[in-house]
């Protein structure tokens, strides 16, 4: 008996293994945005993490909203806000590995997750120490529990059942990490090392917005507000730059994440993502909203890239909500035809499948051949014509 096979639906493609594991790709990845429609409380996103549950916290301009792989839950903040602090409200996570979840917002307010109750109670106001409507822009919590606020008015440290110190005062400070016992400072003027309780100006003039150590190399990675990205050792304070930076890289630079031990990912506030290979000292741009291939984000101004345990990638952005790119276990490609989009197939009825030299994957369908190039886009040929083999 002789049996023909069509090809409906879908057309499943397992890519070139070697060449996707080379090097980070968007092709590696399937992508779901989340957003309004999927339940997300706001589109402005601010932070990402993921708990010891495996389940993906968001923080949005409106609160926080849990996400399980299917279903998103929103949680309310307690406290009274002044209109004035709504307008810009920017609310942030921290998750530690000792005490659990916690978020705070730019007004200086804390919150501890409740586990138990299922539900965020105040731990800490920061107004009520400084005055002045302080602006709280990171809170981090030590390797000894204490909690550290890094203001426009300096960084304050809140040793527990002592009183709140500044230990750099009248700086706007961006960020913080701590690598052992010594602490890294950002600043708009550059950053401070602190060790032994005692600040001194490690690298002049950097106005610093976000910071990385890379423990596998032992670098200081430094992404700055208008001025690049550079790495230092960790104990000279000379900078180097990283290859290939273009104009988008004159943004503030918001994110500095780990995916591999080739690979750093940079998230900009207005550029997109970016990738870095280490291993060749060589950027090359990720993922953005101008891309024309499937796998595109909703918005440039990224706020968040996370990591999760499981591979996947997750980016929250400042208009576009949430861009999860969920880790294909090998590259796997799934096309089917999206109304109203020029780059996916013409007809789901596939009929016939083959790949030229150039890499260009040529499907015959029941509307014409749609061809998949090389880069990702698609063009049409053929149109509204019932293409079969011979």
């Amino acid at each position: 008996m002789k049996y023909s096979f069509k090809f409906i639906a879908f057309a499943i493609l397992l890519l070139n293994f070697s060449a996707a594991r080379a090097i980070i790709n968007s092709n590696q990845f399937d992508i779901r945005h989340i957003g309004y429609a999927e339940g997300l409380s706001s589109q402005r996103v601010f932070s990402i993490v993921e708990d010891r549950y495996h389940a993906i916290w968001i923080s949005t301009k409106e609160g926080v909203d849990r996400y399980n792989g299917q279903n998103i839950k929103k949680y309310t903040l307690p406290g009274t806000l002044y209109y004035g602090d709504m307008a810009g409200r920017a609310i942030r996570l921290l998750h530690n590995i000792k005490s659990g979840l916690w978020t705070y917002d730019n007004t200086g307010r804390v919150y501890h997750y409740s586990e138990e109750k299922d539900k965020f109670n105040i731990s800490f106001y920061l107004r009520k120490y400084i005055k002045n409507g302080c602006v709280l822009n990171k809170f981090y919590i030590d390797k000894d529990g204490s909690f550290w606020f890094c203001t426009n008015y300096g960084l304050f440290k809140k040793v527990l059942n002592k009183s709140i110190k500044c230990l750099i005062p009248n700086k706007n400070i961006n960020d913080i990490i701590q690598i052992g016992t010594t602490f890294y400072i950002g600043t708009s003027y550059g950053i401070y090392k602190i060790i032994r309780k005692r600040p001194r100006l490690f690298i002049k003039g950097v106005n610093t917005q976000t910071l990385y150590y890379d423990y596998q190399d032992r670098d200081l990675w430094i992404g700055t507000f208008n001025n690049g990205l550079f790495i230092a050792n960790a104990h000279t304070p000379k900078l180097r730059a990283i290859k290939g930076q273009n104009t988008s890289f004159y943004n503030p630079i918001r994110a500095i994440t780990y995916y591999d031990k080739s690979v750093i990912l940079i998230g900009i506030d207005g550029g997109g993502v970016y990738a870095v290979d280490k291993r060749q000292n060589t950027i090359k741009k990720f993922m953005d909203a101008e891309d024309v291939t499937s796998t595109y984000l909703r918005g440039n101004g990224i706020y968040a890239v996370t990591k999760d345990s499981q591979g996947n990638i997750w980016i929250g952005s400042y208009t576009g909500g949430i861009s999860a790119l969920l880790r294909c276990e090998y590259p796997i490609r799934i096309f089917v035809h999206q109304h109203g989009n020029y780059n996916s197939l013409r007809n789901d009825n596939v009929n016939k499948i083959i790949q030229n030299t150039n890499g260009d994957i040529w499907f015959a369908n029941d509307l014409g051949i749609s061809i998949r190039k090389s880069s990702g886009t698609w063009c049409h040929i053929s149109n509204n014509s019932v293409v079969v083999p011979l």
